[in-house]
C-alpha cells in the first residue's frame, strides 16, 4: 500500500468529483494494486 502515491492534483480531483467517479477511481487504484501484488509474487 506504500508504494501508492496519490497527489494533490488526484485528491483534488476526487473532492470536485461524483461519489460514482471517486468508486470508479478507488476500484482503478485497487485493480493496479492487485496486479502489482502479482507481478511482484
Amino acid at each position: 500500500m506504500d508504494k501508492v502515491i496519490i497527489n494533490s492534483q488526484a485528491l483534488q480531483m476526487l473532492k470536485e468529483s461524483s461519489p460514482k467517479a471517486v468508486i470508479k477511481y478507488l476500484q482503478y487504484t485497487v485493480c493496479v494494486i492487485e496486479q502489482g501484488k502479482k507481478i511482484e509474487y
